[in-house]
């Protein structure tokens, strides 16, 4: 293993010093956003300290100083002391971007299945030309499929008034796409038919 001669040692010091006051120039230049604040550091910690936090102020004072006599600057006692609470608020924030879209995400893909659903619903629903035909929703398994849409979009209460219910509709569309056991009573428009089925039925009638 090669031994860093104190010569080195000192070199390598004095670039790590040169690298932070270059740091330091590049920080108050882009709060300045202006280059040639790095060409006057009075005036530009002065405007920092006008329209900036006292923090970034300081940030910018430790390392733009000349460090005393047999003390060394690291940006790893920069980070420490100036930028630690700074970076986990920044990283506080990046995870609450990213749940952000994850639940964004979460929505958009529950969508595309209850579209899906719906889509598959609607190729098989009402088809007279497909009458007595067991693959359609006329006759067979798949005329709880015709049910089912009833239930779910042409509801009506007690008083014959129809039921505009987003929430039901969403909670019958996703039971059905999980299969639900739970049971539902489907009734024909003219009454003289009615069905106690589970969602997972009416989604097994679906598949095609």
């Amino acid at each position: 293993m090669d031994v860093i001669k104190p010569e080195t040692q000192r070199s390598v010091l004095e670039l790590q010093t040169d690298d932070i006051f270059a740091f330091g120039r590049l920080m108050l230049c882009i709060a300045c956003n202006n280059y040639n604040a790095a060409n006057t550091l009075n005036k530009g910690l002065e405007l920092v300290g006008r329209y900036y936090s006292a923090d970034l102020k300081n940030a910018l004072l430790y390392l733009l100083l000349v460090p005393q006599p047999g003390t060394v600057k690291s940006i790893d006692e920069f980070i420490s002391k100036h930028a630690a609470s700074h970076v986990m608020d920044s990283f506080n924030s990046s995870l609450l971007a990213n749940d952000t879209l994850e639940a964004e995400l979460s929505r958009e893909l529950e969508n595309a299945r209850l579209v899906r659903l719906m889509t598959k619903m609607n190729f098989i629903n009402e088809r007279p030309e497909f009458d007595h035909n067991q693959q359609w929703s006329e006759t067979g398994d798949r005329f709880f499929i015709k049910l089912f849409r009833d239930y779910v979009f042409h509801s009506v209460d007690e008083n014959g008034h129809p039921v505009v219910d987003m929430a039901h509709v969403l909670s019958c569309l996703n039971k059905l796409d999980v299969g639900s056991d739970e049971k539902i009573l489907l009734v024909s428009r003219d009454e003289n038919n009615c069905f106690v089925v589970s969602y997972k039925e009416v989604s097994t009638a679906a598949i095609f």
